[in-house]
């Protein structure tokens, strides 16, 4: 059978390949090669070198960042080669409290075993419930829900924009078309014409009701209002949207402050197991089973039958 690719974000020893191979080659079998591209800006360019050098198929997933849910519904659905996590990034998928438990429960064991009960301090602040690790995290979604708030606010109002509003970027001209492209005229004009699009956008942007000042705070109170919302917070909903790494970095930070002594690194490091153990043994740990969706996805994208 032609090789079929799925090309992630990130380098050869970063979260996303070490969590995403092993769950669809070995885990869900299958068949799919997980390849990195580096960073999010060379996804397609890495899927359409591997189909032209390789064969077979390649489509690419990224983070779904604070693009709606709904988005990464409509990427599993439409057959073509780009992907969304359910999730906003790859490190969500490293914090539910019972993968956490896990392990630090492991952690604890390996040291009991190799240190012959000399075991350092620092280990009995590490939580030792699942409750316990779950008002930690939301205890630090709690300290970057105001920042949370803002950049979702920012990209609802972007989303706002009427479709005749380009985003106004600094970008170069787009390359003529004319038969003699060393003369200088086409390439004066190609440059005027990229000028008059980011001035008429920078127009049509001033002149929209949602970015008068009046109108922003609203949708910054309204993030706010979702992201602190008691079901939110309860349910843990912001392990779905808040960005993954950053929140991980908060709870690196609130272990530290109770004297936990571990790495960001070395916590990724033990956390990365735990999570696939725990998805083997219970594929609904997330909820849903996304990474089945997303390889059933990829398969039927390629032509290839549904794992069942």
């Amino acid at each position: 059978m032609p090789e079929l690719w799925l090309v992630c974000e990130g380098e050869k020893g970063s979260v996303d390949v070490a969590v995403l191979q092993p769950v669809l080659a070995t885990i869900l079998a299958a068949e799919i090669v997980v390849e990195p591209a580096g960073g999010h800006g060379q996804l397609s360019t890495v899927a359409r070198f591997l189909e032209a050098q390789r064969g077979g198929r390649a489509a690419y997933v990224q983070d779904r960042d604070y693009m709606p849910r709904e988005a990464a519904e409509v990427a599993l659905q439409d057959r073509s080669p780009e992907f969304l996590l359910r999730r906003h990034s790859i490190e969500n998928y490293l914090l539910p409290p019972q993968i956490v438990l896990r392990a630090f429960t492991q952690l604890r064991h390996r040291f009991e075993i190799q240190a012959r009960g000399r075991v350092p301090q620092w280990l009995s602040a590490l939580p030792a419930d699942a409750e316990q690790v779950a008002d930690a995290l939301r205890e630090c979604a709690r300290r970057r829900t105001a920042e949370e708030a803002c950049v979702l606010a920012t990209h609802r109002l972007w989303a706002a924009l009427p479709s005749t509003v380009q985003l106004i970027q600094k970008r170069l001209p787009t390359k003529p078309t004319a038969d003699d492209l060393s003369q200088p005229s086409p390439w004066r004009e190609a440059l005027c014409q990229e000028i008059e699009s980011v001035r008429i956008s920078a127009e049509q942007t001033s002149q929209c009701e949602q970015f008068r000042r009046n109108n922003v705070a609203p949708y910054f109170d309204r993030a706010y209002a979702d992201v602190t919302a008691y079901l939110y917070v309860s349910q843990m909903e912001f392990l779905v949207d808040y960005h993954g790494r950053d929140l991980l970095k908060e709870f690196h930070q609130w272990l530290w402050g109770r004297g936990a002594r571990l790495s960001y690194d070395r916590l990724c490091q033990e956390l990365i197991p735990a999570a696939l153990q725990e998805y083997e043994e219970n594929q609904n740990v997330f909820g849903r089973d996304d990474f089945r969706d997303l390889a059933n996805g990829v398969r039927l994208f390629a032509g290839l039958t549904a794992l069942p």
